[in-house]
């Protein structure tokens, strides 16, 4: 008789420990995404912060090729790399509130860092432009509609610094947008 008490009680702390939880994350979660399936426009619920409509779909799309998902887990956009960046764009990191910018601005070496006077908001709204304008002029359409091969093909050419951003070095921009996506990644 004694032990019926204590049994009890373990079910019960057994069942908050799995229950709760899973309550918490329930509402929240999705199915896997059809991979035949054509991709979204913006989710419906998303909340935008700093980015545009046509932003947050190249942003979605970048942070997708940076970071894919695979067999292990979630990619950087199913991780909300966007929502995350938004939030830092929108904020005083955006502004560059703490960054050094009287300049003169020139070329550094990589350990000096960033050299330019554009705030984080300002080079991400530019580059994102730029992108925009550069796939819309060569290949027709806006990043985010691009076949994964050609958005690989022009990361692999602004890693390179190949295309003309003037005056955003495309080089800069591509370390800018790796070093957003992961660290809204993780």
């Amino acid at each position: 008789m004694k032990d019926q008490p204590v049994s009890a009680r373990r079910g019960l702390l057994k069942a908050l420990a799995v229950g709760v939880p899973g309550a918490v994350w329930a509402p929240h979660a999705t199915a896997a995404p059809d991979a035949t399936a054509a991709p979204a426009a913006a989710p419906p619920n998303r909340t935008l912060k700093f980015f545009n409509a046509q932003e947050a779909l190249a942003m979605d799309a970048i942070a997708a090729r940076l970071i894919p998902a695979d067999e292990l887990g979630p990619g950087a956009q199913e991780a909300g790399a966007t929502q995350f960046l938004q939030g830092q764009l929108a904020g005083a990191w955006g502004a560059g509130e703490q960054f050094y910018r009287q300049g003169p601005f020139e070329a550094g070496t990589p350990e000096q860092g960033y050299q330019l006077s554009f705030t984080p908001a300002e080079m991400f709204r530019r580059g994102l432009a730029a992108l925009d304008a550069a796939t819309r002029k060569q290949d027709g359409k806006p990043y985010a509609e691009l076949d994964a091969q050609r958005q690989d093909a022009w990361l692999h050419d602004m890693q390179a610094g190949k295309p003309d951003f003037s005056p955003l070095p495309s080089a800069v921009f591509f370390q800018a947008l790796l070093d957003a996506t992961i660290e809204g990644f993780f």
